[in-house]
């Protein structure tokens, strides 16, 4: 069994923890807005896309992941560069008050520094997910004009794994405000019958 793994998954827990302030004004940016824009590579991918469609499903909202749309990813790293497989997408879908969330391990993805850049220049408020030291995005969030930005001081491996409780976290208040105030569009429970 790998210990440090185990380690670095509690104390991501506990940062997490000691984060929910930010957290909760994320769900609120989300809750605002009429569309949520969300990138990463690699692991990050996947998570952008799962949380994607958590938010459709569980919070009702209007979500897209910029990592699903293989022919657009390719068509612009092959024509362009793989720099600009995000910020494209956003200067083609986004518009002035929607979000974008990137969720980037090292915090230093050229394609999330540049989708970052698109989301300024078109009015979004953007959010960061990051670990390690929190690169770039951390260093330079002025700059990058990042709203909100959560730390997790870990590993990639660890830091992902942090990346999808977080993600499921805001999916799942989003689902319980739903219940709580009736609107059943969505269900918490996918029970067969």
């Amino acid at each position: 069994m790998n210990g440090e793994y185990l380690a670095e998954i509690d104390d991501g827990l506990v940062s997490l923890k000691k984060q929910l302030d930010v957290v909760e004004r994320i769900i609120m940016l989300i809750k605002d807005t009429d569309t949520v824009f969300i990138c990463g590579n690699g692991g990050s991918a996947s998570i952008a896309s799962h949380f994607a469609s958590d938010l459709q499903m569980r919070g009702g909202q209007r979500a897209i992941s910029l990592t699903d749309n293989l022919p657009t990813l390719t068509a612009w790293a092959n024509d362009t560069d793989y720099t600009h497989i995000f910020s494209q997408q956003i200067y083609s879908l986004a518009r002035k008050g929607d979000v974008l969330i990137t969720l980037s391990g090292s915090g230093c993805s050229k394609n999330i520094i540049e989708a970052c850049h698109a989301a300024t220049a078109l009015g979004l408020t953007t959010v960061a997910f990051v670990g390690y030291d929190g690169g770039v995005q951390k260093k330079h969030r002025g700059v990058l004009n990042i709203k909100e930005l959560v730390h997790i001081n870990a590993t990639m491996l660890p830091c992902e794994a942090i990346f999808s409780v977080l993600t499921h976290y805001i999916a799942s208040t989003l689902d319980g405000e739903r219940v709580a105030n009736n609107d059943l569009r969505t269900g918490t429970d996918n029970k067969c019958v």
